[in-house]
């Protein structure tokens, strides 16, 4: 017994020595009276170096029934470890180990259980299972079927730490890294881990329905659906589905959703870059990126996306963001939810936007206290550099710089704060009273002149590559940069604009156009995001005059009451939409046409101007 009691010893001073090469290593408290074992696999078999207990082996089969810490090397074609249901304490050591198996995941974690790898040198897990053991009607094989390289089941807790390299590799089955039902896998010990993680997925490459933390490493993954995510299935009620990212470098390159955490996602630092099929970094509910108050942040390139950044809100406290995608940048939405106060919320940071729609798109408020965003929105009348919510959303800029670069049918200024207006704006949100252009009124129309009247001269157009420099009098540069597309509108907002002052926009060093400050009014009467259109000869459209037996005049939908559907309906109705309207209420001015001035008259009578309805 004291012979045994001595070579525990000396094994654990073994291991306590392999570890310290690890700097993560010091997050975890090591007890030299745990148990420690060291195992070689091999096709043939597994041999073990000591016999300190705690595991069971059967064939190519490793099974760790206690805590304690256990060594792995060798290489097996058909292996796998697994930590026991309920077994806590335990801390794999995988050192240069290569193992596959083709019946179940090569590494699980089984439920309740709790595990941290530690890596030394470089090991790769794969999971080589057949995908169609998953529909299997042989239940057998269903319930064996594991569909990941490494594989934590429910309320199981993993963790990876250590300086080496683990290549999580489920690409010719399903997933890298799975995690069942209110399962939780930390990725990395604290942000000083430099372990490097490869996970390729035919499915997702990292993915807990519960908790999915990742606090530091080098971490690359290629999935063919989602890169990194935390979402609960449909049927689970009780996972948090939720995701926390305070560190680590990490790139994603994915056939869907770049990084998600379904229920809420939380990115505090980091260097992130996320090539997707799809969003870029999503959030059913609440999205946020950096701490209030903090000048630290992440560091955030999404290289390629439907939408950039998305969530039902969206919180951007520090750090930064450069965003590409070929539909909005930033958005605020979620069509499943419903009476939800959806917002873009910027408070710090540096955000850039490259949109192939609308640049920042939010269903409600888009409120602005501090930052630097700049967006470019597309180069398509039907889409808008910032854009916000009807039924009384706005834009809010109370601090910080928002720069919105892109076409004029849907532009907008900011409903409160200073700003200036380079081009026309879209209906309503500025003084430019829409027909002026030749063409309807866009998604956000809303009143003309409640957000101040527009004060400039000149013309606005932009295109890719041209240097566009905003000057004060004095010939100072207030704003400079390089249009990325065409663009005829420029809206810049900050609360360090001089209200004395007239700014001249600079397009390839020549003057082109000027403008003095406006102020938003801080009201809001956008309307609910429709279309717009143009009409031949600015917009006209003759109609007949259809005899009804009452005459509210604007009321076009005929209910009683003369509101902002009626002027939907008319807009909808000039732009040939299929809907159904009184024309003769529709044509509150008389005179036999239905048209932009109609729009314009109930517009100003629901805002309460001295107008005449005919």
């Amino acid at each position: 017994m004291k012979a045994r009691i001595i070579r525990r010893t000396m094994t654990a001073m073994t291991a306590a020595a392999v570890l310290a090469t690890s700097a993560a290593w010091s997050a975890f408290a090591y007890d030299t009276d745990d148990t420690v074992n060291a195992f070689t696999f091999t096709d043939s078999g597994i041999t073990a170096s000591t016999d300190e207990g705690g595991y069971k082996i059967d064939g190519t089969d490793l099974t760790i029934n206690a805590s304690g810490t256990y060594v792995v090397t060798g290489e097996c074609v058909e292996g796998r470890i697994t930590v026991k249901k309920g077994t806590t304490g335990v801390v794999l050591i995988l050192d240069s180990l290569t193992l596959t198996s083709s019946t179940t995941a090569p590494i699980s974690v089984n439920k309740t259980a709790e595990a941290t790898i530690v890596l030394k040198g470089e090991s790769t897990i794969t999971d080589a299972e057949d995908p169609a053991n998953e529909e299997s009607t042989d239940t057998e094989i269903a319930d064996a079927f594991e569909g990941a390289a490494i594989k934590v089941k429910s309320g199981a807790s993993f963790t990876i730490t250590g300086d080496g390299t683990l290549n999580a590799d489920g690409s010719s089955c399903k997933n890298g890294i799975k995690g069942a039902a209110t399962s939780t896998i930390t990725i990395g010990a604290d942000k000083s881990d430099n372990f490097t993680l490869n996970a390729n997925a035919a499915n997702t490459g990292i993915a807990a329905d519960g908790e999915l933390i990742i606090n530091g490493g080098n971490i690359n993954v290629i999935s063919a659906n989602d890169g990194i995510k935390s979402a609960p299935d449909d049927d689970d009620t009780e996972s948090k589905g939720t995701l926390t990212i305070t560190g680590g470098t990490i790139n994603v390159t994915s056939g869907d959703d770049g990084i998600k955490g379904q229920n809420a996602a939380t990115i505090t630092g980091g260097t992130i870059t996320v090539d997707a099929a799809d969003d870029g970094i999503k959030s059913d509910y609440t999205l946020t990126i950096g701490t209030h108050g903090s000048e630290d942040g992440p560091v955030i390139t999404v290289k390629n996306s439907c939408e950039g950044i998305e969530g039902a809100t969206v919180d951007l406290y520090s750090g930064s963001a450069d965003i590409t995608s070929s539909d909005d940048g930033i958005n605020a939405a979620n069509s499943d939810l419903t009476d939800y106060d959806f917002e873009i919320n910027i408070a710090g940071g540096t955000w850039y936007i490259n949109a192939g729609g609308d640049g920042l798109d939010s269903n409600g408020n888009i409120n602005v206290s501090g930052g630097y965003t700049e967006v470019f929105g597309s180069s398509q009348g039907d889409n808008a550099a910032l854009d916000y919510g009807d039924n009384g959303n706005g834009l809010y800029v109370t601090g910080g710089t928002v720069v919105g670069i892109g076409m004029s049918q849907m532009a907008i200024v900011p409903t409160s704060g200073t700003y200036l207006q380079f081009g026309p704006s879209g209906m309503g949100m500025g003084g430019v009273m829409p027909g002026q252009q030749g063409g309807m009124p866009g998604q956000q129309g809303g009143m003309p002149g409640q957000q101040g009247q527009q004060t400039t001269s000149g013309s606005v157009s932009l295109s890719a590559g041209d240097k566009i420099e905003i000057k004060d009098p004095s010939g100072n540069t207030l704003y400079s940069t390089s249009a990325v597309r065409s663009a005829d509108s420029i809206v810049y907002a900050s609360s360090d604009l001089d209200s004395d002052k007239t700014y001249t926009l600079f397009v390839n060093g020549t003057s082109v156009a000027s403008a003095s400050v406006s102020e938003g009014s801080g009201s809001t009467s956008s309307q609910p995001g429709q279309p717009g259109g143009t009409q031949p000869g600015g917009g006209e459209s003759e109609l007949p005059i259809i005899p009804v037996t009452t005459r509210t005049p604007g009321d076009a939908d005929n209910n009683g009451t003369v509101n902002i559907n009626d002027v939907l309906l008319i807009q909808q109705y000039i732009a040939g939409w299929s809907v159904s309207i009184n024309t003769r209420n529709a044509d509150v001015n008389g005179d036999m046409l239905i048209n932009i001035n109609d729009v314009l008259l109930i517009q100003q009578s629901i805002a309460g101007w001295g107008v005449t309805l005919k």
